[in-house]
This record gives C-alpha cells, sequence and structure tokens, in this order.
C-alpha cells in the first residue's frame, strides 16, 4: 500500500468516527489563536494590493509560504491528536 493510499485510508476513518473534525476544528481555533491566519491574510491583502490577482493564483504563490510558518507547537498538538484518535480507533 502506497503512503497515499495509506492517508486516504486514515483520513476516511478519521471522518467516519468524527475525529476528523474535531481535529480540523482545533487547528483552525489554534491558528486563529496564534496570529497565523490574520499573517495570511494581511499577506495575501500585500500581494495582491494595486492589481487583480485571481485567487488560484495567490494560493499558489502563499501555499507553500503559509503551511511553513505554522508555529511547531500548533503542529506537535494536532500530530497529538491525530495519533490519539488512531490509538482510540485501533483500541476498539
Amino acid at each position: 500500500m502506497s503512503d497515499q493510499s495509506s492517508f486516504n485510508v486514515i483520513q476516511q476513518r478519521l471522518q467516519d468516527s468524527g475525529h476528523w473534525d474535531k481535529i480540523y476544528a482545533n487547528l483552525n481555533e489554534q491558528l486563529n489563536e496564534a496570529g497565523w491566519v490574520d499573517e495570511l491574510y494581511n499577506s495575501a491583502k500585500e500581494r495582491s494590493r494595486g492589481e487583480s490577482i485571481p485567487i488560484h493564483q495567490l494560493m499558489a504563490e502563499l501555499g507553500p509560504t503559509s503551511t511553513g510558518v505554522i508555529p511547531a507547537e500548533v503542529k506537535a498538538r494536532v500530530v497529538a491528536m491525530i495519533h490519539a484518535a488512531i490509538e482510540n480507533m485501533v483500541e476498539k
């Protein structure tokens, strides 16, 4: 089984169990609290200032940078939540 297909199976099981929505909501909350969302919004606003840029182009330009500046503690908490959810599913 490839890494991508393993990821897809795990993601589907997390979605089916309801864990995915909880993890996603927690991630959004943490990113907001860390100021990441505001930083990304300001970067997008600054990049598009004075010109009309299609959203797909803006996302392509800011995507790699935005994922690189997610705070390490946020990543660690989300990974811990994923591990806990998987352990919970395995135990059942």
